[in-house]
């Protein structure tokens, strides 16, 4: 499952916040400082916004399909895929070299 690539997994409401804050994102930059960091959602009204101006890979899982043209360009994630195993089949084969692991939704090894 997801624990098995991405750990932690951070749920905003489970910290006290809601998206697009950005103490979501500054929560796992502490953690994790200096490291290259990946979004994964499916709502681009509230999921890109903040962690793309952060400098973010984002990944839209596109169970919501909403048109394009009605979301301004800071609001668009970088990839759009149709499933969560996409996702991962994306990720692993454009950022992670054999036996790397990403580390709080964070690129931990492997080519830039």
């Amino acid at each position: 499952g997801l624990n098995d690539r991405f750990y932690p997994l951070i749920i905003s409401e489970e910290i006290g916040s809601e998206k697009p804050a950005p103490q979501n994102y500054t929560a796992i930059e502490t953690v994790h400082p200096n490291s290259q960091y990946v979004y994964i959602g499916d709502n681009p009204t509230k999921d890109f916004v903040t962690p793309r101006a952060r400098g973010w890979l984002t990944i839209q899982v596109c169970c919501h399909r909403k048109r394009l043209e009605e979301v301004p360009p800071e609001y668009q994630a970088h990839r759009m895929v149709d499933s969560l195993y996409d996702a991962v089949l994306f990720l692993h084969s454009e950022y992670l070299s054999p036996g790397a692991k990403f580390e709080g939704l964070h690129k931990t090894t492997g080519p830039v």
